[in-house]
Parts: C-alpha cells; structure tokens; sequence
C-alpha cells in the first residue's frame, strides 16, 4: 500500500511528498476526513500507543486530583466516553493503508482528563479506546476561545486559568504573571496560583493579586475593575498598566506585599487558610485604605513612612471583630477600612491621614452606610 503525504488546507487537502518516517505521529483509526467550517477535521479513535505524543498546551487547567482520574479510568474500561478534540498547529498527515498518522504538533485542547484516565488504563495493560475530532491548522489564540465554550457548562474553569491564558493579548497579565514567577525578589515568587487548585505552598490566586493592585490604585478610577469578575479585572489591569507605566506597576505592587510580609510575613507563611492578613477582603481594604490618602504617596509612587509602617503592623489582626469582618459581605470591607484609618490616626493630634480631596465626600457617604 502506497504512503501519501498529506496537508490539510481549508479547501479540502492535496497530495504532496512521500514520507515513511512517521515516528511521533499521532495514529488514528476508524478516521475520516471532513471539512466543518474554516477547517479540515478528522475524526477517528486515537490509537492507545499515540496517547504519549499528545502535547498539553499551557491553557489547560492541569490534571484533577489521582482519584478522580481513576474513577474516569474505571468509566473508560467499562463504558464510552466523550471523544475528546485536539488542535492540530499546521496540516502535515500522512495515510497509511486504513489509518491517518498525524504528524503536526497536536495539542489537547478538550479532554485531558480523559487521556490522562486513558493513559492510566494503559499502564494495566487494558487498551483504551478514546474517539477524538482534530482540527487542522489551528493557532493558540482560536484554540483558547475554543476550550473556553467547552467548559463553560462544565466544572467551572478557575479565573486564574482564564486569566493565565490571557497573557499572550493582555501585557499587564503578562507583567504580573512574570513578576510571580521569574522574579526571584518579589515576596510572592512561585507563590500564586494560575492553576484550577491552589498548591500547598501557595498563598494566593492570581485573580485576588490583580484585585488588590487594582484597590491600591482606586484612586486612578480602576476600582470598577477589581469588583467585577475575571475579565474586567483583567482589562481594569491592562488600563492601569498603560496609565502608570510598566515599572511603576511592578514598583507599587512589590512595595505592597513587602508591607504585607513585614507587618504579618507571607514568606514564613505554610498554612494559608489560618491567615487572616492573606484574605482578600483585608487585602482589599488595607490597599484601598492606602489608596485614599495622601501619606502614603510621592505622585503616583507607593510612600510607606516607617512610622506609618510600625501604626499599621499593631493593627489587632486577630481581634474578633474584625475576623468576623473578614468573613462577612456588604458593607463589612468599608467598616474594616473605617477601623484600619482610625487605627493608623489613634494616638494623633498632628499627621494624621489626610484624605485625598476626591474622596472627602465618599468617606462622610460611607459612614452614613456603614451606620
């Protein structure tokens, strides 16, 4: 039987080089090629040996917890389930008697938990059978559209992923995203999550970083972004960063959390569930408190005074009353705000916080609230 090299294009496919060398190519059987919209796709059953070619893109949300996948495991030895689809970035197949070896770089754009069962299965010596959709000629920007529809009536697919995936069209997600984990100096380094699960060792989600830079930037106009969901707050991030600048973003934020680890430590930190000063809503109202006023800024450069610094740290973290704040919504985060000011200004005749003008009406609106 004759090997033909084939490239898939959207007007269908042509003949091109003989190729026999199809070592890494992912083999389908039972395939077919048909044309479903702008692509060539085929359809098929992935052969069980061409599963450890199949290449995990970084959009994913990572593999679910071991016995989940065995409980899917046991789902594929005994019964069908969902094909899976793969994105295939370029056209090169070749046909080989009944079967279609791919030999573009294919991705796993819908289904990794399913291959990972398969793959599980088949250290038992039992070969799974997993039908599969490729789509020719894709590129990481349509792929990424494509797994967000996927999911979006399954298990809910964490904002730090979503998030994640946004870094290759949002600079500012790129910048922050890089500042966790390239940065060696920053006190959150390899210490955030853009993953579905937070890891043991760490402290914060993404989606609750960029909140909090965006509070500690209120006073800019991008406090809309940090009370919305995922995607305003990733758009409020990009606005802020093309405002202020790359540096200063980076500059504002770092000296933030250093505040934080000075004041309560965040490198010392094991169990985060125990920490109230990690939670988003102190975080939230500390940034928001230092937004606000005029001590804690050189222009739009993060000020902290010492003295300032030594007021906030004998804030009574682990009083009652304002654990119970922390857990509460509404109007709780503008009276922890409230306590986190007359904290600071306890004590003073002179240098006491001094609003910034805009805010002077907010503040006498919040107490009337907050009453």
């Amino acid at each position: 039987m004759a090997t033909t090299k084939i490239s898939a294009t959207k007007n269908g496919t042509k003949p091109v080089a003989v190729s026999r060398d199809l070592t890494g190519a992912i083999k389908f059987i039972d395939a077919a090629l048909e044309e479903r919209g702008d692509f060539i796709i085929l359809r098929g059953v992935v052969d069980p040996e061409s599963l450890d070619h199949l290449i995990t893109p970084d959009y994913q949300r990572g593999i679910l917890s071991r016995s989940n996948i065995r409980s899917l495991a046991k789902a594929i030895e005994t019964s069908k389930v969902p094909d899976v689809e793969l994105a295939v970035r370029g056209g090169q197949f070749t046909e080989r008697g009944d079967a279609f070896y791919i030999q573009s770089p294919t991705y796993i754009m819908d289904g990794l938990q399913r291959i990972s069962a398969a793959r599980m299965v088949l250290e038992k010596g039992i070969l799974p059978y997993l039908g599969a959709t490729a789509y020719f000629n894709t590129d990481v920007k349509w792929e990424r559209e494509r797994f967000k529809i996927l999911n979006a009536e399954r298990v809910r697919v964490s904002p730090n992923v979503l998030l994640r995936n946004l870094r290759s069209e949002n600079e500012a997600v790129k910048t922050i995203f890089e500042l966790t984990n390239k940065d060696h100096n920053f006190v959150l380094y390899d210490r955030v999550s853009w993953q579905q699960k937070l890891k043991r060792t760490e402290v914060m989600s993404a989606l609750t970083l960029m909140k909090t830079a965006l509070f500690l930037h209120t006073h800019l106009g991008e406090r809309g972004g940090a009370t919305s969901g995922w995607d305003k707050v990733a758009e409020g991030i990009n606005k802020l960063m093309k405002r202020i600048g790359k540096p200063l973003l980076l500059y504002n934020t770092a000296a933030y959390f250093n505040l934080i680890d000075e004041c309560w430590s965040i490198r010392d930190v094991v169990f985060t569930e125990r920490q109230s000063h990690l939670k988003g809503p102190f975080l939230a109202a500390l940034a928001q408190v230092l937004s606000k006023h005029l001590n804690f800024w050189t222009n739009e450069r993060l000020y902290l005074d010492r003295s300032l610094v030594k007021k906030i740290k004998s804030f009574p973290l682990h009083d009652p009353e304002v654990k119970n704040l922390l857990g509460a919504n509404g109007q709780a985060s503008v009276i922890l705000m409230h306590l986190l000011t007359d904290h600071i200004n306890s004590g003073k005749r002179t240098r006491r916080l001094k609003p910034r003008q805009q805010d002077l009406g907010d503040t006498e609106a919040e107490k009337t609230a907050a009453a």
